[in-house]
């Protein structure tokens, strides 16, 4: 386990790198520093965001390459860095998706799940990425360019159990934590959907399609995200959510699904067994 964790730190210094020398020296002090305060239960409120000017970051998660924007001021050297944020999670995701298939980023933030699947699939395959908050917008859809993900289709919306609006709450530099219920420091209202509408519209021509991962990560609202999402659960393989609770268990029980948890982010892992989708086939590290 010990040498697992110094292996994954290693990799969060050594496989990032900012597009001048100057520049990448210090993003690996800066993520060194958010190593030690991780390493000290920190909550990820009171890690280092990037205080230096914008650059350009290549990431290198196993061979697979993809960069995004960086801007000062901001918390991608955080939450774009797979080694060092969510990393049972994506790494999840980067062994259970193959080309062709259709993966549902629903909170995709600055996009790290999102890049990751749109290089995985390829142009046979299809991302829809789900992302209300307007700042992480422009940048999600800069790094989108960035990587010439065709493949990726960007729904500029909340989602939830309905459609209507939603009063977001959000912190210029924690974009990671936009939320409709812990409140911020900035407030909006945007338009809400929920995915079996998104799923159901003729013109994304994924009505007929298989999804292989729904990823959910939407601050508290995941529940009402899967309300809204019957209907695609019934063809949805794999589905991993960030509130581990008895009603998102419930519900997906109801439906079917064989439950998990993945560690130590402590997600869910839900497995589709009216699809033929077995646990035991999932031979990943990190599965409990």
């Amino acid at each position: 386990m010990m040498n697992h964790l110094l292996s994954r730190a290693l990799n969060s210094l050594i496989k990032i790198h900012a597009n001048k020398r100057d520049l990448d020296l210090l993003l690996k002090f800066i993520t060194f520093l958010n190593l030690i305060k991780k390493a000290t239960i920190c909550s990820p409120q009171k890690l280092f965001v990037w205080p230096f000017k914008d650059c350009i970051v290549t990431s290198d998660f196993y061979g697979l390459r993809y960069t995004y924007y960086l801007p000062k001021g901001y918390d991608f050297n955080i939450y774009l860095n797979p080694y060092f944020h969510e990393y049972d999670v994506i790494k999840f995701v980067y062994h259970n998706l193959t080309t062709g298939d259709v993966f549902l980023d629903v909170g995709a933030h600055g996009g790290l799940y999102t890049l990751l699947a749109g290089k995985i699939v390829g142009p046979r395959g299809k991302v829809l990425s789900f992302e209300p908050n307007p700042i992480n917008l422009i940048l999600l859809r800069l790094n989108v360019m960035l990587n010439k993900l065709n493949n990726v289709i960007i729904i500029p919306k909340a989602v939830n159990d309905k459609a209507g609006k939603v009063t977001l709450y959000y912190s210029s530099m924690r974009t990671a934590l936009t939320s409709s219920l812990a409140k911020a420091e900035k407030i909006i209202e945007v338009e809400a959907t929920t995915i079996d509408d998104v799923i159901a519209l003729n013109n994304c021509s994924l009505n007929k399609k298989f999804i292989k991962i729904m990823k959910i990560d939407v601050e508290g609202m995941d529940f009402k995200v899967l309300k809204g999402a019957s209907n695609t659960l019934n063809k949805t393989y794999l589905v991993i959510v960030e509130q581990n609770t008895f009603e998102v268990r419930k519900l997906l029980l109801d439906k079917g699904f064989q439950i998990t948890t993945l560690y130590p982010s402590g997600y869910l892992l839900a497995v589709n067994k009216n699809l033929g989708m077995d646990l035991a086939n999932l031979q990943v590290a990190g599965i409990k």
